[in-house]
C-alpha cells in the first residue's frame, strides 16, 4: 500500500498566541508525515480535510461540510 498525502487546510485564530503555535505545531506535523499544508484566508475547496482553531465562523464550517470535506474543530 502506497503512503496517501493529505492536504490540510487550517484556519487559525489570529487574535490568540496560543491558537497560532498549536496551529503551527499540528501544521509542521502533518508536513513531517508527507502531508501538504495551508493556510488560506478562506474556505478552500481542494482540501482533504479542514482544520479549525480557535475560528468562530460557522459559515466556513459550513461551506466544507457541505462539500463533504471533513472538519476538525478546536476551541
Amino acid at each position: 500500500m502506497g503512503f496517501y498525502k493529505m492536504h490540510i487546510a487550517f484556519h487559525v485564530s489570529p487574535r490568540k498566541r496560543y491558537e497560532q503555535v498549536l496551529g503551527e505545531g499540528f501544521a509542521e506535523g502533518a508536513k513531517r508525515h508527507g502531508d501538504k499544508v495551508s493556510f488560506p484566508l478562506s474556505f478552500f475547496e481542494h482540501a482533504h480535510v479542514a482544520c479549525v482553531i480557535g475560528v468562530k465562523d460557522a459559515n466556513l464550517m459550513n461551506r466544507y461540510r457541505i462539500a463533504g470535506i471533513p472538519v476538525v474543530n478546536l476551541d
